[in-house]
């Protein structure tokens, strides 16, 4: 088995970004590299830094969820970013993530890979990865955003726990040759790192690369922001990354965080 320095070396020669897995910190077990991530930043780690785990024992999702991170499953890494400017900047870099990892999969799952608001990357419509942005302010001022990434590669021959089994997607339903996680996670890092500098120098852009992708666009929703629920139909994206929601009276809401759901559509009589 490949030890953590040699896969360090390996990853480190395939590296062609500028900031982003420079430094690098890989583990063989952690219990989140998003809190490993932040003890490195509150100590001044740099832009760019990379903890990658090659396992969690306490990974977690948005909602603080726990996902799933056995060894050999997935890559499972945190990526401490300085953006400057204030704490909106990881709604976007959030979006921008999953941009870049959709962007980062092999060509051949490219077609069936789509995103899902606010930063849920799918695979045929089921969830191959995760985003988790987490920002911590200092007087008042952004310090860093924490960029937690989570992808799904092969869950073993005994497949996803039940409870997942029929939402979850991995990278090996879609992809023949045998994956390289050193090479794999070079092209992550360096789509990564594109897609989050376009979110901070061309919002636009950024939105409009987004909108490419999206399987929300376009669908019925439901979408639960802390107590309250609305359902309407998702036409749009706002530049600061909400979610642009048309409801039934023709008026139109914004949903800036939360969590959404696809409703399955009712055609319409007679069809």
């Amino acid at each position: 088995m490949e030890s953590v320095s040699e896969l360090e070396s390996r990853l480190a020669s395939h590296l062609v970004t500028r900031h982003f897995g420079r430094p690098l910190h890989v583990f063989e077990q952690l219990g989140s590299t998003q809190d490993e991530a932040r003890k490195l930043a509150r100590t001044g780690a740099p832009h760019g830094t990379l903890v990658w785990a090659l396992e969690q024992t306490a990974g977690r999702g948005r909602m603080n969820r726990q996902w799933v991170s056995k060894r050999g499953a997935g890559l499972w890494f945190s990526l401490v970013l300085r953006p400057g400017g204030d704490s909106n900047a990881a709604a976007l870099l959030s979006l921008a993530a999953s941009v870049g990892v959709a962007r980062a999969v092999p060509s051949s799952s490219a077609d069936a890979v789509r995103l899902k608001w606010p930063n849920d990357v799918l695979l045929n419509g089921r969830k191959l990865a995760g985003i988790l942005a987490e920002a911590e302010t200092r007087d008042g001022h952004l310090s860093f955003v924490l960029l937690g990434v989570g992808l799904n590669l092969d869950p073993g021959p005994d497949g996803f726990p039940a409870a997942i089994a029929d939402q979850a997607a991995a990278l090996v339903e879609v992809v023949d040759s045998p994956l390289d996680d050193a090479a794999l996670m070079a092209s992550l890092l360096a789509e990564l790192e594109a897609a989050t500098e376009l979110a901070l120098a061309d919002p636009r852009a950024l939105r409009q690369a987004w909108l490419e992708l999206t399987e929300t666009v376009g669908q019925q929703v439901r979408a639960q922001t802390g107590t309250a629920s609305i359902e309407g139909r998702a036409v749009d994206l706002d530049l600061d990354g909400s979610l642009v929601l048309e409801m039934p009276d023709g008026t139109q809401e914004r949903v800036r965080s939360g969590e959404v759901v696809h409703l399955r559509q009712v055609p319409p009589a007679g069809t």
